[in-house]
């Protein structure tokens, strides 16, 4: 789950991302390409892992239409936003995402399988599910 400042958003196992209001109510629910894991806010669009469609959907939050499906290889568990790239954890790899075109820039090894990531405001903490380990990037 994540926050946007206005909903809360969650994914679903049936190719669906909902939008929640803060009393819970249902503000929509929206298709997007594949198995839903991770979720990020870029301050304006969320970015969805899809992992069984091996991409990521960006939705624009403010609607949910959807922005771009992005090819980002096996397996996408988790996003991040560092307040320049998205970052997405991809088997054994961490796409760096420009968020503005959905560009690929850059896919990082990761020592393991890669799976949660979080941004500290300095560094990317990569969880590893395979050997049980956390990678600080």
């Amino acid at each position: 789950m994540i926050f946007d400042g206005t909903y809360i958003w969650t994914t679903n196992s049936i190719n669906t991302a909902t939008r929640l209001k803060l009393d819970g109510t249902n503000a929509g629910v929206f298709t997007v390409g594949g198995t839903p894991f991770g979720l990020a806010f870029d301050g304006a669009n969320i970015w969805v892992a899809n992992s069984n469609g091996q991409n990521a959907t960006k939705l624009r939050a403010s609607d949910g239409v959807v922005l771009a499906t992005i090819d980002v290889g096996a397996v996408p568990y988790g996003v991040a936003f560092d307040g320049t790239y998205v970052w997405i954890t991809t088997g054994n790899n961490l796409a760096q995402v420009r968020p503005s075109d959905g560009a690929i820039l850059h896919n990082y090894n990761t020592p393991g399988v890669s799976a949660g990531i979080a941004f500290d405001g300095a560094n990317l903490w990569v969880a590893e599910y395979d050997d049980k380990n956390i990678s600080k990037m």
